[in-house]
């Protein structure tokens, strides 16, 4: 299973990790697959691993 979107009601989603408070934070550049060069945010997260086999394929992801 991928990441596809949050579902249609609270009922649907879950929860993969979270954002800590104290995060590392930058702006990185990236050059998507359609050729043009975008600045994406990114952060150190707590992914919950132990809760749901699938949160362990999202290392690595866009």
């Amino acid at each position: 299973m991928d990441y596809n979107d949050h579902g249609n009601d609270n009922s649907e989603g879950r929860i993969y990790g979270i954002v800590p408070e104290n995060a590392g934070f930058a702006w990185e550049q990236h050059l998507d697959e359609d050729g043009v060069t975008r600045t994406y945010a990114c952060a150190d997260v707590l992914l919950f691993t132990g809760l749901y086999e699938e949160a362990k394929l999202i290392p690595g992801k866009s």
